[in-house]
């Protein structure tokens, strides 16, 4: 999951970015130069193509914004389930424990959980136990 959200918040910056160059040479690109340039600032036609530039690069920040912060809140909402979900799980497997431990304590108690040993377990656990002396472990 956290591979995939970050493949995903990289795809979205990416693409941002790219909108956000494009959007800006496009805006730049309104804007005249020289003697049309000149022109335009006296007729006043200048500060209007500038007022729209500016406005559009305000939306486009906000939108851009704004598809960020989904993406985030969406990622946050996915971890936060998956949170709840390990923690029902641990309080599952705490239950299944502590029901496994009394489980363990029953056994213990009843008398007749060990049964008696055959002769040849009895040789077994012998061999068994004398190999641990020595360091070994079968």
């Amino acid at each position: 999951m956290i591979a995939r959200q970050q493949d995903e918040r990289a795809r979205l910056w990416r693409k941002l970015e790219n909108r956000w160059q494009a959007e800006t040479k496009e805006r730049v690109q309104r804007l005249p130069r020289g003697i049309s340039g000149i022109w335009h600032r006296l007729t006043g036609q200048y500060a209007r193509i500038k007022a729209q530039n500016e406005q559009e690069t305000l939306n486009a920040w906000q939108r851009d914004r704004v598809e960020k912060d989904a993406l985030i809140f969406r990622h946050l909402e996915e971890r936060a389930a998956l949170q709840k979900d390990i923690q029902r799980q641990n309080e599952r497997s705490q239950q299944e424990l502590m029901q496994l431990r009394a489980d363990v304590v029953k056994y213990q108690e009843n008398p007749d959980h060990n049964p008696p040993l055959t002769r040849d377990r009895e040789e077994a656990e012998r061999q068994r136990r004398k190999a641990r002396r020595r360091g070994f472990q079968p």
